[in-house]
C-alpha cells in the first residue's frame, strides 16, 4: 500500500477481504527525503505480503503540510 493515497490504499484492502484498517499520521522525519503527499500511505504494518483477513492492518498517512490533518 505504500506511496498509494489513502482511499485507493483502503478500496485495495477492502477488495482483498480486509476490512479492520487502522490510520496514523506517519512522521516525515522518519523518511528522509521523501517527497511528501498528503493523504500518501508512507508506513504499513504488517508489512508487504500475505496476511489472514481478519488481521488488522496498520496504515502510516502523511498528513496534510498545510493542516497538519491526517487523512481518514
Amino acid at each position: 500500500m505504500r506511496g498509494m493515497l489513502l482511499a485507493d490504499a483502503t478500496d485495495t484492502l477492502a477488495e482483498a477481504g480486509f476490512h479492520q484498517v487502522e490510520v496514523y499520521s506517519a512522521d516525515v522525519l522518519d523518511h528522509p527525503g521523501a517527497v511528501v503527499i498528503a493523504c500518501q500511505v508512507a508506513e504499513q504494518t504488517p508489512a508487504d505480503g500475505e496476511a489472514p483477513p481478519d488481521q488488522v492492518i496498520s496504515l502510516g498517512v502523511y498528513a496534510a503540510p498545510e493542516t497538519g490533518h491526517v487523512c481518514g
